[in-house]
């Protein structure tokens, strides 16, 4: 009985201290920055491109909750080595990995193969999704 008590306990405490390090990561990079409303985002960065608007939201909404940072406060030249880089000793099982799991679910359907050395910002991840020729 007592192995199990202990395996929960640290079961815990991994749980707690992930929650505080993925915090600690939004909060360093996001937490003085304005918070933007889905209309301010497209009318500022991205509707000269011409991406249709409800596929924008729903894209950036889901970049947003995989990357665990409020889409209102992310920008299109976020960059992964800057404000979403990962806390230091978790670079390996972050957010990075799960946006690219994310984005190679919704490519695979178009058979896009993505060289992911080459996405650095939020841009280039729009760019790929709504542009998917320039990365081909």
């Amino acid at each position: 009985m007592l192995p199990l008590a202990i395996i929960i306990t640290i079961a815990v405490i991994a749980t707690v201290f992930w929650g505080r390090a993925e915090r600690r990561t939004s909060v360093r990079h996001f937490g003085m920055r304005k918070e933007l409303s889905m209309d301010e985002l497209y009318q500022t960065f991205f509707i000269h491109k011409g991406y249709p608007r409800k596929k924008f939201e729903d894209l950036w909404t889901e970049i947003g909750q995989t990357l665990n940072v409020p889409p209102g406060k992310l920008r299109p030249s976020d960059s992964f080595d800057r404000e979403l880089s990962e806390i230091e000793g978790w670079e390996f099982d972050g957010r990075f990995s799960d946006l690219c799991s994310v984005l190679e679910e919704r490519l695979g359907a178009e058979g896009c193969h993505v060289d992911w050395s080459k996405i650095k910002t939020l841009n280039d991840v729009m760019e790929l999704v709504f542009e998917p020729e320039r990365n081909h």
